[in-house]
């Protein structure tokens, strides 16, 4: 929840995709589905399907991610984005250069280490 005040007050930026809205629209739950479709207004760019989206997603799958994982690793590569974060075990087991996964607890603490500076 903190880390989407953080959203919704500005002070951090949310990178929305094409296959966010796909599992979000497939959400079989309607308050939950509109609730998300909600905070996605606050995303500072929208990642639609491209070629470099789905060859880097390519290139992830070869990690044994799954592959709806790996569209929304490359969708936050490819909007340069500096962090992604996750509570999936295997997805935080994936590293690049191009991007940091990362926890939302360990996501925190680098927020806050960082606004102490």
């Amino acid at each position: 929840m903190f880390i989407q005040f953080l959203i919704s007050d500005k002070q951090i930026d949310f990178v929305w995709s094409y296959i966010l809205l796909y599992e979000n629209d497939n959400n079989p739950f309607e308050a939950r589905r509109e609730a998300i479709l909600d905070f996605s207004k606050h995303a500072i760019d929208i990642i639609s399907a491209n070629q470099k989206v789905l060859h880097k997603a390519s290139e992830i799958k070869a990690t044994g991610l799954k592959e709806k994982d790996t569209l929304h690793i490359a969708c936050a590569i490819y909007a340069e984005c500096d962090y992604f974060i996750s509570t999936d075990d295997r997805i935080l087991k994936y590293t690049d250069d191009k991007i940091k996964v990362i926890d939302p607890i360990d996501f925190i603490k680098i927020w806050e280490g960082a606004k102490n500076v």
